[in-house]
């Protein structure tokens, strides 16, 4: 008989009336959970059989239930970024971006995110110096879509010495170590802010059915603090929100075996003993 304070069992739930993806039964359309365990799988017909009224009962209508989703790439505080910076994948214009910028409230850094000049019917960009004028003075840095390059104001060009770096030649769009240099030149916030910006990726990554994320850091990415705040994400009290299982993963230039650099440049890892 069970204690009068212990938790009382949820009721098992049948999914029935729907798609689902299993190697049990490729012709499933219905699935039982019980807790934490899928008891059952079977057909529409079989469902009917033993759905009874200790279950919860969910007509899919035809959608489709899968395994929760593994992402093998992923860079938690770059994504909170682009998610709560300027969407700039709409903007098909120079000028259409300079307005925006202009448009962006707060006194911190001008973030956007997702440009495409492709798309544009004139790809020329806006210069260094329209972006610093359009921002008011305040540091501007907009990733392209593929976040391999950005545009950058003059005054963030300064502050992050791109002028000797690879990848600048004294525009608004940096590549390569000019790029990197740009990125983490943005990247400096209190830790709360980038525990934000993580958890906003990651609930981002639950709500679309991810249940594991591969977080790839790397030292021109965000560094080992940036890696350690998402390692402890795994480390949940009672009570906390529950967010997917990050995999923590280091990767940086390096050898092997004191043989010179690696075939393709880099070595990587699990998480590097500073990251706990």
């Amino acid at each position: 008989m069970p204690r009068p304070d212990a938790p009382s069992r949820p009721a098992p739930v049948l999914y029935r009336n729907g798609s689902v993806y299993t190697a049990a039964d490729p012709f499933a359309t219905a699935m039982l959970v019980d807790g934490d365990t899928v008891a059952w799988v079977g057909s529409e017909q079989a469902a009917s059989s033993i759905a009874d009224s200790s279950m919860e009962i969910i007509d899919l209508r035809g959608a489709l239930v899968a395994p929760g989703f593994v992402d093998s790439h992923m860079h938690l505080t770059e994504t909170g970024i682009a998610l709560e910076s300027l969407q700039l994948g709409p903007i098909s214009s120079a000028r259409a971006l300079l307005d925006v910028v202009a448009a962006a409230g707060g006194d911190g850094p001008v973030l956007g995110h997702g440009w495409d000049e492709s798309t544009w019917a004139d790809s020329t960009m806006p210069s260094a110096e329209e972006l610093e004028r359009a921002a008011g003075g305040r540091p501007v840095y907009l990733s392209r879509v593929d976040v391999h390059s950005a545009l950058v104001s003059t005054s963030l060009a300064q502050s992050a010495e791109l002028r000797t770096k690879e990848g600048y030649d004294g525009g608004a769009r940096v590549t390569r170590a000019a790029h990197d240099a740009a990125r983490l030149a943005t990247r400096q916030m209190p830790q709360d802010s980038l525990k934000r910006l993580q958890a906003r990726a990651l609930a981002e990554a639950a709500a679309n059915g991810y249940v594991a994320l591969a977080e790839m850091a790397a030292p021109h990415i965000g560094g080992v603090e940036d890696l350690r705040l998402a390692a402890g994400w795994n480390a949940t009290e009672p009570g906390a929100p529950r967010f997917p299982e990050v995999l923590p993963y280091w990767g940086e230039p390096g050898v092997l075996g004191g043989a010179g650099p690696s075939p393709r440049g880099r070595t990587g890892g699990r998480c590097p003993r500073a990251c706990g």
